[in-house]
């Protein structure tokens, strides 16, 4: 305890002498993260094809089965994988739309196997099908959906973290902010947040003048790097830049081993952001023939007759496109049932008394 104590107060006093304070420095970092989240908002309307490498190494896997470090024999028939997808994403309003095509995917699919799945929201229902159109799930929440311009460049991750840093609940111990960086190509700002228990953040973006992308960001938790989002590359499109490539890597910690686990590239084919180019049919997404119906908000529940199908649909998406009740109508229903609960109540306890009375008048 006086140790942490100890090398805490020697931070802080290093801090001070270098005329730094804790969290000193924030307002400049939030001000920068409003610029990329300004950015990242004008990506709607917009559509993206993309290709999606991804490999999984042995150490992947081993987190998942949650095999011990010191097990040579289970780590030994562990082996590494590969996926391509090629995929689309588009975003409308509130419309989104994801497409994804290729194989293996992970150790599920058998090698060279392909496969399709496609995601999309009309801004009633979500609607999801997959290889061969045997089954159609719906739902009437929005998906949350993996953004190829935010997830592999790690603007995803700093967004995250502006939003923590705007309740004024979760400060950095130490912040740094250099204009003139130039260790990483491309770069020419150069931003440090540091945090309790080792957890940091590195981030090294473009000028403001080119939107302040990420070009290379590392993320350590406890000391180690955790992930690391480097070779993002950018177009401008209608002058807005967009992420072409970036490849994002996740590390394995633990036991005192510290590899590489996975990696996912993300290779722009083409990119849109104009609403006359993403059309809204692209977010319908027909009835497979003789596919069978999954509505995810009522317990997996099936529709199998073919004739049946599209007039669930019908109905879910009316109802998902109906507004809410106003907070107001809410109490008012729970105050009618309160007292609806309350009369019945009433009127059993008169009954019984009442019966109970010409019981015991008859008795006597």
């Amino acid at each position: 305890m006086k140790t942490g104590l100890t090398v805490a107060l020697a931070s802080l006093f290093c801090l001070i002498a270098q005329g730094r304070v804790p969290g000193e420095g924030t307002d400049e970092v939030l001000a920068i993260l409003g610029k990329i989240r300004q950015r990242q908002d004008s990506y709607n309307p917009c559509r993206v094809r993309y290709r999606l490498t991804t490999k999984y190494t042995k150490f992947y896997y081993g987190a998942l089965q949650k095999i011990e470090p010191a097990d040579r024999k289970l780590w030994a028939e562990l082996r590494e994988t590969s996926a391509v997808h090629r995929c689309d994403f588009a975003q409308k309003g509130d419309k989104l739309l994801q497409k994804s095509f290729g194989g293996p995917d992970k150790a599920a699919s058998r090698p060279g196997q392909e496969e399709e799945w496609v995601t999309a929201y009309d801004g009633k229902l979500t609607r999801t099908t997959g290889t061969g159109g045997k089954v159609l799930a719906i739902s009437r929440k929005k998906p949350t959906m993996v953004n190829p311009l935010s997830s592999y460049n790690g603007e995803k991750m700093l967004l995250e973290l502006q939003a923590l840093l705007k309740t004024g609940k979760f400060k950095p111990t130490e912040v740094r902010i250099d204009r003139s960086a130039d260790q990483v190509p491309g770069a020419s700002v150069h931003l440090y947040l540091g945090f309790d228990k080792g957890t940091s953040h590195d981030v090294w973006l473009t000028a403001e003048d080119k939107g302040y992308c990420v070009v290379r960001l590392q993320n350590r938790m406890g000391g180690h790097l955790a992930h690391e989002f480097t070779d993002c590359q950018y177009d401008q499109v209608d002058g807005v830049y967009f992420p072409r490539q970036a490849t994002w890597n996740n590390y394995y910690n633990f036991g005192g081993v510290h590899q590489l686990a996975m990696s996912k590239r993300c290779e722009a084919d083409s990119i849109t952001c104009r609403a006359d180019q993403v059309p809204d049919s692209l977010f319908e997404v027909a009835v497979p023939a003789g596919a069978e119906l999954i509505d995810r908000d009522m317990k997996n529940q099936r529709v199998t007759d073919p004739t049946e199908v599209e007039k669930y649909i019908q109905k879910a998406a009316e109802e998902a496109g109906r507004p809410p009740p106003p907070g107001w109508l809410k109490w008012l229903y729970f105050a009618g049932s309160v007292l609806f609960l309350l009369g019945f109540i009433a009127v059993v306890f008169l009954v019984v008394r009442s019966r109970r009375r010409k019981a015991a008048l008859g008795g006597g």
